[in-house]
């Protein structure tokens, strides 16, 4: 038996954007893939890449980007994002749920209004009751209550994580196989944040969705994710199972940042904060992009830029202390 293609393959992305301070490399030779019915978290800092990368998964970037590489959804090739090719994925086969709700959904028109026009456009249902009944049934999947009511109400009318419901109704609409989730509980309290996640891992189950969940919040990617992707400044520094990139993890700065969250039984002294800055994408350091900062450098780090090397079942790493047997930390978890 033949193994199934996944429903998005980033293979080798370089984006660039030439900018009044000189080129600004956002992207440098990404790649990921998401299974059906996987999901991938895409943790980082803020202005690691993380939401460029997946928005390209509905080939979306910045105008007069240099984009080189490959993006796939379901087979599709994005790059060149030509017209037939964006028709041909989105809504059809790929689907998104903003960040923010109350700027995401539009003021002037009703949620019965928005979801039935996404009816109409993708899944031609041309009759009014029949796009009535799909409403309410999306707005019944996703919890909502008094599913009628919010057929006319506007989006002021309801609270934000009512309204983050409606935009996951928006993406079901569509009946894609990859919804790419862009920090859509990041505007939410813990309580609503916990039942929107609930929901999440409901209807992946139910609807066998793939999930791309590009957060910064790692407890969200312990909670939901199969496999965790690490990127800083546009590259990925660590990807693999979620057990072991966030239980074990490899990369300095995937160790740097967990140590910087509270929690995982440490004491409030033991908490480290994560010294410097993110790079500017027109200025990255030679070598490893994370050397400045890191506080296991050695002498390859500054000079040589780290491939990404396996050093686990289906776990790699970009650093040079795992280039060869004799380096100092021998392929060992990060204490």
């Amino acid at each position: 038996m033949g193994v199934s293609q996944p429903v998005l393959a980033v293979r080798d992305l370089s984006v660039q954007l030439e900018g009044r301070a000189g080129t600004l490399n956002l992207l440098d030779r990404v790649a990921l893939t998401v299974a059906r019915g996987e999901v991938v978290a895409v943790v980082g800092e803020t202005g690691s890449g993380k939401t460029l990368t997946g928005m390209a998964a509905l080939g979306f970037f910045p105008a007069r980007a240099r984009v080189q590489g490959s993006v796939r959804v379901d087979g599709v090739e994005l790059v060149p994002p030509t017209p037939q090719a964006l028709a041909a994925v989105r809504g059809r086969r790929v689907a998104v749920v903003p960040q923010n709700p109350s700027t995401a959904l539009n003021p002037v028109f009703t949620v019965g209004q928005q979801l039935g026009e996404l009816l109409l456009t993708h899944r031609r249902l041309r009759s009014l009751r029949e796009r009535r009944e799909a409403a309410l049934s999306l707005l019944r999947e996703v919890e909502l209550p008094r599913p009628a009511a919010l057929l006319n109400a506007y989006p002021h009318e309801l609270s934000g994580g009512m309204q983050q419901r409606v935009l996951i109704a928006m993406a079901l609409a569509c009946e894609p196989e990859l919804v790419v989730a862009d920090e859509p509980t990041t505007a939410l309290d813990a309580t609503t944040q916990a039942q929107i996640l609930r929901l999440v891992l409901r209807l992946r189950a139910e609807r066998g969705l793939a999930l791309l969940w590009i957060t910064h919040d790692l407890g969200v990617a312990a909670h939901l994710a199969d496999r965790v992707v690490v990127l800083y400044a546009g590259k990925v520094m660590e990807d693999g199972p979620v057990a072991a990139v966030l239980g074990s993890p490899r990369h300095p700065y995937t160790r740097a940042v967990i140590d910087s969250l509270p929690g995982g039984g440490r004491r409030v002294r033991d908490i480290r904060s994560l010294p410097g800055d993110l790079p500017s994408p027109a200025a990255l350091p030679a070598g490893c992009r994370f050397h400045p900062r890191c506080p296991m450098r050695f002498d390859p780090c500054a000079g040589t830029e780290p491939l990404l090397r396996l050093v686990g079942d289906g776990h790699a790493v970009a650093c040079h202390r795992y280039d060869a047997p004799s380096t100092t930390a021998g392929g060992a978890p990060l204490p």
